[in-house]
């Protein structure tokens, strides 16, 4: 995606800007636009209705491709992260209950199994507030 963008600007504008005239010209001119360092008035006079489409492209490819799919590489590697170090599957693995009451639609969800949808809860939080509830009643006692 790098070199068509360095391929569009070496075609559009080699024979009419500097920074632009030979390959490496241009993939440095490619570089500096990462950075947002394009002298954009003198691809403008070279070229005024190319120089719109350029900038959309580049626009688009640089910033809306480039700067997202790292960040989304970057959450992908936190989240996989999170799930294979700070799991425990005895809590975070859900029962086939949980499946369906998350699948299915209230009204099949409780012709299936006979619940209440939404009543399906993670393993051992019940359990958790209640211990927590039952100390707390002991200490008043």
């Amino acid at each position: 995606i790098g070199l068509s963008t360095v391929f569009f600007a070496n075609t559009l504008y080699s024979p009419y800007v500097e920074g632009y005239s030979t390959w490496v010209k241009s993939g440095m001119s490619f570089v500096s636009s990462l950075q947002n360092v394009v002298d954009i008035d003198a691809l403008f006079k070279a070229s005024p209705a190319w120089t719109f489409a350029y900038s959309l492209y580049c626009y688009l490819v640089l910033f809306c491709f480039f700067v997202n799919g790292f960040l989304a590489i970057t959450a992908y590697a936190y989240f996989e992260v999170e799930l294979t170090e700070h799991s425990d599957p005895k809590y975070n693995r859900w029962s086939r209950d949980q499946w369906l009451d998350w699948a299915l639609v209230g009204p099949i969800y409780r012709r299936v199994t006979g619940k209440e949808p939404g009543s399906s809860r993670k393993i051992g939080l019940e359990d958790e507030e209640d211990g927590d509830d039952e100390e707390a009643s002991d200490e008043e006692d």
